[in-house]
Parts: C-alpha cells; sequence; structure tokens
C-alpha cells in the first residue's frame, strides 16, 4: 500500500508472473497463435489447460512445441 502519493509499483518481482489459458478441444488453433506471438524471453510462466473428451490422445504439446519458442512441460493425471 502506497501512503506517501507516490504512484504504486506496477509489479512486485518477489512473486512470479503467470499466465493461465483455458480452451476447449477447438481452441487448439487459437493457442497456437498466442503463443507463437509471445517471444522466447516472456516473463511469465504460462499454465495452457485444454478440455478434451475422456480417453481422447492429445498432440497439443508437440503442436504448440512446434509454433513457441518458449521451453515447455507437460502435466498429466494430477501432475
Amino acid at each position: 500500500m502506497v501512503t506517501d502519493g507516490s504512484a504504486p509499483a506496477l509489479h512486485d518481482r518477489r512473486r512470479p508472473d503467470i499466465v493461465v489459458i483455458g480452451a476447449s478441444a477447438g481452441g487448439a488453433h487459437a493457442l497456437r497463435v498466442l503463443l507463437a506471438g509471445l517471444p522466447a524471453d516472456f516473463a511469465a510462466a504460462v499454465f495452457v489447460v485444454l478440455h478434451l473428451p475422456e480417453g481422447a490422445k492429445s498432440q497439443l504439446a508437440a503442436v504448440l512445441r512446434r509454433a513457441s519458442t518458449l521451453s515447455d512441460a507437460t502435466g498429466a493425471g494430477g501432475r
């Protein structure tokens, strides 16, 4: 909180920045376009969640990996 009349800091570097993106199965193209526009040194962690039918095999990680210069990790089943 700022009490001396000065402008508050726009960002607190003690806390990491995150971007969370959710989409349905039809959102894969939009995710690819969005992530392709982010620079390799994008400072925030980006979490992507894609809703798929139960039992569906997803190639999303491979598709996004080809479209983006960001490093990646894939989670599944509670990870």
